[in-house]
């Protein structure tokens, strides 16, 4: 179809494929997304060595949509993590493959898209690139626009499947609401760590912390209602920033502290929390265990039960014994307000360490 191309806006060097193993990259794709380029992907995926995740490192500032639809199917077909690094940028229809990150475990397939501060996801529709000297028939045109309509619905159908574990859309609504209505000229990025929450992005080098602060405790305990509720956090973070205020020793209580084991002894903590989220006149409430090796400080297993209390600020013993109401947090990301810039993640994470226990 000469002079007429549906895309994703973009100047940039053609795309280059490789499988020359760097840090977590498998295979590195950078540059622009063009025809031809998802056998290329299919050829170096045949070529990688079977372990339990490889993983797809993108730099491309976007490129043919139908390109982009096709390697993003593939590598949801063959279970191919996605992750961009810090310094490099993944926009337009880049983002598409990025979302459809995928780890195959047995027969279940799960969500698997990584980003490092510093790096960069944008979002927006897709234009029509027209030769201005080119002269085009109604039938040329009314083509252009059915692939254009194609893609979009290719798009939807991929964002549609669901993880195997939380249920969750391949690709969250709010993201297809960008791909569809974000204009071409403008660009939308998952800049805060709200975004990263919502959509089931994993920060990179992001760690459990040694200590868990109040202001930790308790941003998990409000992602721990949004998730139990349903709500996205934009939504959510608007009922509670004068509670925010008053965040300091007082919301968060240590309920249970105890060590289990011997030789390399593990520690259960169980924090009460008083949530700044409401529903109406109700105030949320969680009880989070918290379930680590004292050792190595890792392999944390956290999960937060939330209920409904009262109006007290000052949590005492806060029960909640229903399994229905409990929901696993499986992201370190959950322990920062949703407001936070994913750039300034270190930061953030030095003044919550200054923040203060609960006293034990």
């Amino acid at each position: 179809m000469t002079g007429l191309l549906v895309s994703l806006p973009c100047v940039a060097t053609a795309a280059s494929i490789t499988t020359e193993a760097s840090g977590i990259c498998d295979i590195q794709l950078a540059g622009v997304i063009e025809s031809g380029d998802a056998a290329k992907l299919e050829q170096s995926i045949a070529g990688l060595a079977v372990k339990d995740q490889n993983i797809l490192c993108l730099d491309s500032p976007g490129g043919s949509l139908k390109a982009a639809t096709d390697m993003a199917s593939l590598v949801h077909e063959k279970g191919i993590g996605t992750h961009v690094g810090a310094g490099a940028s993944c926009e337009s229809s880049c983002s598409i493959v990025y979302f459809m990150g995928t780890r195959i475990t047995g027969s279940s397939k799960s969500i698997s898209r990584r980003l490092a501060p510093g790096g960069r996801i944008g979002i927006h529709a897709p234009s029509l690139q027209v030769d201005p000297e080119a002269d085009f028939k109604g039938r040329t045109v009314s083509r252009a626009f059915d692939l254009a309509l194609q893609a979009a619905g290719m798009v939807t159908t991929l964002g549609q499947k669901t993880d195997a574990k939380s249920g969750d859309n391949w690709i969250p609504v709010d993201v297809v609401n960008h791909l569809l209505t974000t204009p071409f000229t403008e660009m939308f990025h998952v800049s805060e760590t709200g975004a990263a929450q919502d959509w089931n992005i994993d920060v990179a080098n992001l760690e459990w912390p040694a200590e868990m602060s109040n202001a930790y405790v308790w941003n998990m305990c409000n992602f721990g209602v949004r998730e139990r509720m349903g709500w996205s956090h934009t939504i959510a973070t608007k009922d509670f920033d004068g509670f925010r205020s008053e965040l300091g020793t007082e919301p968060v209580g240590l309920g249970l502290r105890h060590l289990v084991g011997q030789g390399n002894t593990g520690v259960s903590e169980r924090f009460n929390a008083v949530s700044g989220y409401r529903a109406g006149s109700l105030r949320f409430g969680c009880v989070i265990d918290v379930a680590f090796s004292v050792v190595e400080r890792a392999d944390y297993t956290v999960s937060a039960c939330v209920t409904a209390v009262g109006d007290a600020t000052v949590p005492q013993r806060i029960v909640c014994d229903n399994p229905n109401d409990r929901v696993v947090i499986g992201t370190s990301l959950a322990g920062f307000a949703p407001d936070v810039a994913l750039d300034d993640l270190d930061v953030a994470a030095a003044e919550m360490r200054q923040s203060g226990m609960p006293s034990r």
